[in-house]
């Protein structure tokens, strides 16, 4: 009914890939948000939120597949855009660096990840307040955010 490249349809695929994700599908997870990734950028634009989940949740397909530079070099250039588009204390902004933290750590750059994972956990803290759960998990070392896209309204 509402076609392949309907914004409620790359939704529902980036949803579908993070479970295929959790369930070690990586290659399909990855398929499918490289979809949702070129679909949203052709219908919304580099700069909107969706497209920024969607190459974020890419960069963690990737991460997942063991690829870690290739994953760093994503999250590099999604949290820039995020920071230009949305700010750098956003949400988005926020899940972006927490991913790059991670990446820094596979990449043995531990000091580093773990010093950014400290700034995001208190930039997050100062946005979101010390309660909500995704505050508590960006502190956790192996966590890694999977974001899902919110469809927008007919």
């Amino acid at each position: 009914m509402l076609g392949d490249s309907h914004p409620h349809t790359l939704a529902a695929g980036t949803e579908l890939a993070v479970t295929l994700r959790q369930r070690g599908e990586f290659d399909r997870a990855r398929e499918l948000n490289q979809a949702a990734l070129v679909g949203f950028r052709r219908l919304l634009g580099d700069d909107h939120p969706s497209t920024i989940i969607a190459r974020m949740n890419v960069a963690s397909d990737t991460f997942a597949l063991g690829q870690y530079q290739d994953a760093y070099d994503m999250d590099v250039t999604t949290a820039d855009k995020a920071t230009q588009a949305l700010g750098p204390d956003h949400p988005i902004t926020l899940a972006v660096m927490a991913n790059k933290a991670q990446d820094l750590r596979a990449l043995g750059r531990d000091t580093e990840g773990k010093e950014l994972q400290a700034e995001v956990h208190v930039e997050a803290v100062a946005k979101l307040g010390q309660d909500k759960p995704a505050v508590r998990a960006f502190t956790k070392p192996d966590f890694r955010v999977s974001c899902d896209i919110d469809p927008m309204p007919l």
